[in-house]
């Protein structure tokens, strides 16, 4: 014989089951019924409330199963891919980048390359004056400026130094001569007191001074520091 025990509980399993199935009012009300008149008044009270929660829970998932097929639906259509628009741009502007870079990259070699063969050409000390003096020292890497007169006898003295030096090092180095008796502006600027006067420039600015008709080695170790 089945207690009413055992009734409630099978019950209690089919009105889980009839929940979770969706089913409609009508077969709902039978139920209830049913519960109202096989079950006890503590039981009933257990089984609605668990009623209730198996309700709200079937409501999350339908609610839940609603959220993922909008959007699954906006992604069909692109216009929630927001993830994946983002990774694309990113991929586009370090594709840029690298392009960017890379001709960057050419530039600077052909304007190194440039460079080279413009300073290969020059094997001689340039004639430089009050007028071409800033340009000239700013314009190459490294340049080596004799500060000279006609009168001056050790001036004479280091003349084939630096002639042997610029042939030497051409296409590394470019070597001028400035007169200190024609050209006062560029000599009272550098405050000239002696000649012969030899200034290494790089980039445009003074680095290093020499003073005095030295050996070519002594010159030449000076301007090897500066490569």
């Amino acid at each position: 014989m089945q207690t009413k025990g055992y009734k409630t509980r099978r019950i209690a399993r089919s009105l889980r089951y009839a929940s979770f199935k969706g089913c409609n009012d009508r077969l709902e009300a039978t139920t209830i019924r049913y519960i109202y008149i096989h079950t006890p008044k503590k039981v009933k009270f257990n089984i609605f409330k668990l009623k209730t929660n198996l309700t709200n829970t079937v409501e999350k998932i339908f609610k839940m199963e609603e959220r993922e097929e909008n959007r699954v639906s906006y992604a069909d259509t692109g216009e929630e891919r927001g993830t994946d628009t983002d990774i694309n741009v990113d991929i586009e502007i370090e594709r840029i980048k690298e392009r960017k870079m890379r001709e960057m990259e050419e530039e600077i070699k052909v304007m190194r390359e440039s460079g080279k063969e413009g300073l290969g050409a020059i094997d001689q000390p340039l004639t430089l004056d009050d007028n071409s003096f800033v340009e000239t020292v700013g314009k190459y890497p490294v340049v080596v400026v004799d500060c000279w007169a006609p009168w001056c006898g050790p001036c004479k003295m280091i003349a084939p130094v630096i002639e042997e030096l610029a042939r030497e090092y051409a296409g590394k180095v470019v070597f001028g001569k400035l007169n200190v008796d024609d050209n006062p502006r560029t000599a009272t600027e550098f405050a000239i007191m002696a000649i012969p006067t030899l200034f290494i420039f790089k980039h445009g600015e003074p680095v290093d001074v020499i003073q005095g008709a030295v050996p070519k080695q002594y010159l030449e170790a000076k301007v090897k520091e500066w490569l």
